[in-house]
């Protein structure tokens, strides 16, 4: 079993960490994934961050780009242009041929598939066509979207509101907000679902917080 890695620092597009030898093998920088254009507007030009993987590739976002490498080879095969991106691009998935990107940098949700886009406008909280390119990663960043996951046909939404965290739970097919789970988690990233609860890492305060999904029993762990 492989781990990818990837960090908001890194000069690497990833690093591939292999539990059972414990060997690294870094993934160079590719310049594609370098939105120079982006200088000067408060996050690393070069952000490889937003990672995913299906049969074929792994992606990578680094700010407005995604990228793909091959699983065969990590040999980098190009750009992805049907997903619209923004600076400070978080988690990015993809689900029934449908991607889902959080948006951090202007609040929102990127849905796109090969013929349609549209986003969820966290602060409107409904679907719009479009949404706003911010100036720089913090002039709509208010409740800072960076983590998404389906669970049970659901779209789970982690907001970390640069302080207390909720979690927008939403219908995969109509993206209406079935439920709003408020946490104690302070800036939360990451949404991971097993044996009914859900897990997000409170970063703000070094600790897990685990969420009972059938009750909503809230329960913080110490790391």
């Amino acid at each position: 079993m492989k781990l990818y890695l990837t960090a908001s620092r890194s000069k690497n597009s990833f690093i591939i960490f292999d539990l059972k030898t414990n060997a690294c093998e870094a993934i160079p920088y590719q310049e594609a994934l370098d939105c120079k254009h982006l200088k000067d507007q408060g996050r690393k030009t070069f952000r490889p961050f937003g990672i995913y993987e299906d049969e074929e590739f792994v992606y990578i976002a680094s700010n407005d780009r995604l990228g793909k490498f091959s699983r065969d080879d990590y040999d980098f095969k190009g750009l992805v242009k049907n997903v619209p991106l923004f600076i400070n691009t978080h988690q990015i998935l993809k689900h029934n041929g449908v991607w889902f990107t959080a948006n951090s940098s202007n609040d929102s949700i990127t849905i796109s598939n090969e013929k349609t886009v549209s986003f969820f406008d966290v602060s409107a909280k409904r679907l719009v066509s479009k949404v706003s390119t911010p100036l720089n990663a913090n002039e709509l960043d208010d409740h800072h979207i960076n983590s998404v996951s389906i669970i049970n046909e659901n779209l789970y939404v982690l907001a970390h509101n640069n302080g207390r965290s909720d979690i927008y739970v939403l219908d995969i097919q109509t993206l209406a907000i079935k439920e709003i789970i408020q946490t104690p988690a302070k800036c939360a990233h990451g949404l991971e679902h097993y044996n009914g609860h859900l897990y997000t890492l409170c970063s703000g305060t070094n600790s897990l917080c685990e969420i009972t999904l059938t009750n909503k029993v809230l329960h913080k762990l110490p790391v």
